[in-house]
């Protein structure tokens, strides 16, 4: 809902000061009023939203704004539209992650959480929030002039997190907002495409002939909440006619608002995909074809890239994107790169010749019951890619159909409990999403579980496509 000009002339006068806006004194208030009458920026807080951003059915986030009060001081302005309200005091959680290189230039006694610490209790209390109000709360802080992956929400320490968390990116204080994170990395088109919330494979719906069902497919993927699909096209035996019914796939993804993502195997897995073997300049352009008409097509996906590194070179990898991309700008190429083989691909990531990692958990430990490891190696393999490219996005597979190389086969409780990780580094900056590898999408119990997450976990408003 736009909010028209006459609401902010209303709040920038006498209103102000009735306790709408968080102040610690009337002389505060009247300061305030007096910057927010005179700074027209404010009146552009909600020019263009057409929308809240919901964070639950009690409060949604609409916009922000921030301003200079002196060296390493700062004031924001946060405006919450009251949905149907509190009954409680919540507290609002309100962080600043940092890069490694800039993690010692944080409070000593932050330091080894990696971001500062904002949090504080509004004023007016959300407790005496009315329904349909717009409320207007201030905050100050004290922040370097450096990069913050900025996040904030609702909590109270005896119950935890309520609602959606807000992410509003990376900002750099002094120069105001920032681009987006890990996005246009690769080209001005690119898009950030985080975070992604996905599966892999038409596991548990093809049809007897082996095809793709697409109406059980589009049912299964509502269901599970995601918001991605990689539709593999490998070889002509175990996945027939898969090419066509990724074509075929496109206009229902349209429709749905869905990304599609064409995935296809390397050299290393033959035989070769049909109908384009192992040209991926034709499948690049191929794809971008489809791209052109159907801009939910979000890109390709590359299986086992590290091992096929010599085909794959970054200059090959330039090769298929720049022809695509005169067909389709926007679309984006992600390799898949296992934990501990990730060096073959520094030269990739610091010459930007791709546009994000997929990184399958299942390596040194090569079981689907230890999740013990997952976050470190998720903070790892950030800490590496920040080093070479700090916007190179890292998208977190989970396995959940068996690995060829593993002794048992994934639970449902264990897909849910890497995805829970997952995201919650997605929410912490540290990644850029998740999909699952081969869920069973005709049994409910795997259904049911990835579900629950996603359907949580979506962490930012409807992405570029």
């Amino acid at each position: 809902m736009m909010i028209p000009k006459w609401f902010w002339a209303f709040i920038f006068s006498g209103f102000l000061l009735t306790g709408l806006i968080s102040c610690s004194n009337s002389q505060e208030a009247s300061q305030v009023a007096k910057e927010k009458k005179n700074v027209e920026s404010y009146e552009m807080l909600l020019s263009g939203h057409d929308t809240e951003d919901i964070i639950s059915e009690k409060v949604s986030f609409v916009d922000y704004h921030y301003k200079k009060l002196h060296a390493e001081k700062y004031r924001f302005y946060f405006l919450f539209k009251v949905n149907s309200g509190f009954e409680k005091n919540w507290r609002i959680y309100f962080h600043g992650h940092v890069k490694g290189e800039d993690v010692n230039l944080l409070p000593k006694k932050r330091q080894k959480y990696k971001f500062d610490n904002w949090d504080f209790s509004p004023n007016p209390p959300t407790s005496v929030w009315s329904k349909d109000e717009y409320i207007i709360i201030t905050r100050e802080i004290s922040a370097k002039p450096i990069l913050y992956n900025v996040i904030l929400g609702f909590y109270r320490p005896e119950e935890g997190r309520h609602g959606k968390q807000i992410k509003l990116g990376w900002l750099n204080l002094d120069d105001k907002k920032m681009p987006e994170r890990r996005g246009s990395f690769t080209g001005p088109d690119i898009s950030s495409f985080a975070p992604l919330l996905g599966d892999y494979a038409n596991v548990g719906v093809r049809t007897g002939e082996l095809r793709t069902d697409i109406p059980r497919l589009m049912t299964a993927l509502e269901n599970l909440h995601a918001q991605d699909y990689m539709h593999s096209v490998w070889s002509t035996y175990s996945y027939p006619s898969e090419w066509e019914d990724f074509q075929l796939m496109a206009p229902e993804f349209q429709k749905a608002g869905r990304r599609l993502w064409l995935y296809l195997p390397p050299p290393s897995e033959p035989p070769q995909p049909g109908p384009f073997g192992y040209d991926y300049v034709r499948w690049a352009v191929e794809c971008a074809k489809l791209a052109k008409q159907y801009p939910v097509v979000a890109g390709i996906c590359i299986d086992d890239f590290n091992g096929n590194v010599s085909l794959f070179t970054p200059t090959y990898c330039k090769q298929m994107m720049d022809a695509a991309r005169k067909i389709a700008p926007h679309l984006k190429l992600l390799v898949v790169s296992y934990y501990g083989w990730h060096k073959y691909i520094a030269p990739h990531v610091e010459t930007r010749a791709i546009d994000g990692v997929v990184f399958p958990y299942f390596f040194p430990h090569k079981n689907h019951s230890d999740t013990t490891k997952l976050l470190s190696q998720i903070e790892s393999y950030r800490g590496w890619l920040d080093q070479l490219s700090d916007d190179m996005p890292l998208v977190v597979m989970i396995y959940a159909m068996r690995h060829s190389q593993s002794p048992d086969i994934p639970t449902p409780a264990y897909v849910k409990e890497c995805l829970d990780i997952a995201l919650k580094a997605t929410e912490e900056g540290l990644a850029d999403g998740a999909v699952t590898y081969g869920l069973p999408k005709d049994k409910p119990l795997f259904v049911e579980a990835v579900a629950t997450v996603y359907k949580q976990q979506k962490l930012l408003k409807k992405r570029d496509n």
